[in-house]
């Protein structure tokens, strides 16, 4: 555990097309996504059976793009994060079989995000 919670811990989130977070209630094909952190190669590794793994690079913050966030619904609240680009964005149509966007949070002080905290800010 680190001072705001696990590293890395609810960054990233799957929304919709409406920037709704997807659930396993509202989209079961989430049970078969497995994400994983590797502190020692600054990765986040996702898998599904039948697709090579999605590595998305830890320590590029996409907030350091210059882009603005835009908005998404999580847990019914409103939040701000930066959506990733197109092959993300293929890898988990093709996971999930339907329309979904990788979202990783914008923050605003509190934890940064790296692997000294991320999580709760």
């Amino acid at each position: 555990r680190e001072r705001c919670g696990l590293a890395y811990d609810r960054e990233w989130v799957v929304v919709d097309g409406e920037g709704r977070a997807l659930t396993q209630k509202t989209c079961p094909g989430l049970a078969m996504v497995r994400p994983t952190v590797d502190l020692a190669s600054k990765t986040l590794s996702v898998e599904c059976a039948g697709l090579e793994a999605l590595e998305i690079p830890l320590d590029i913050h996409l907030s350091a793009s210059g882009l603005a966030p835009e908005r998404a619904r999580v847990c019914g609240r409103e939040a701000e994060g930066h959506y990733y680009g197109t092959r993300e964005t293929a890898w988990l149509r093709r996971a999930l079989g339907r329309e979904a966007f990788l979202v990783r949070r914008a923050f605003r002080g509190g934890c940064p995000p790296t692997a000294g905290g991320g999580g709760a800010g």
